[in-house]
């Protein structure tokens, strides 16, 4: 039985019951990260998991966990560019030395994020429909469809075909560079 003292010594429930803030920032990024995983391909859900097996093996070196953690951030957050995931390496290579290039894509991937976010709040507030509701339509959480409103979460091809299904409309509706 735990008294109001040793609960207040317990490392994992903190003072008072409460989770510690470490705990609770570390338990949001999971949520994020496996939200992630749960919207990603079967195929992408196999690296995601190769990956992870090499970052977590103490035996591997160093530059090798490094290239995994690489892997897995672009298979969780895959960036897109011109409607396909990822970006060109050679359009990379070819970027001005200023950084401009670079500015570019960034001020593009902006752009993208409030014209889907502007996009899926129309279409919602011309359906009628709540977050709960299109939670409820598409299987995203509704806290993942608050923060991709709010623009605080990019979201994943497959979430955009689902919230476009669920609403009717093309992909493209949401995200025009998925058009085909």
């Amino acid at each position: 039985m735990l008294t109001a003292t040793s609960q207040e010594n317990d490392p994992v429930m903190g003072r008072r019951g409460q989770v510690p803030d470490t705990n609770r920032m570390a338990t949001e990024c999971f949520a994020k990260m496996f939200q992630a995983y749960l919207e990603s391909s079967d195929d992408v859900r196999a690296v995601i998991d190769s990956m992870a097996q090499i970052y977590n093996d103490p035996a591997a070196d160093p530059e090798v966990r490094e290239s995994a953690l690489d892997t897995l951030i672009d298979a969780l957050f895959p960036k897109c560019h011109k409607g396909d995931l990822g970006i060109d390496l050679e359009e990379v290579k070819a970027f001005p030395a200023d950084g401009t290039g670079v500015e570019n894509v960034q001020a593009q991937l902006v752009n993208e994020e409030a014209t889907f976010a502007t996009q899926l709040s129309s279409l919602m507030e011309k359906q009628g429909m709540s977050q709960v509701e299109l939670a409820k339509a598409t299987g995203v959480n509704q806290s993942a469809i608050s923060m991709m409103l709010s623009r605080t979460c990019r979201p994943q091809r497959r979430t955009v075909e689902k919230l476009a299904k669920a609403l009717g409309v093309d992909a493209a509706v949401l995200w025009p560079a998925m058009a085909k």
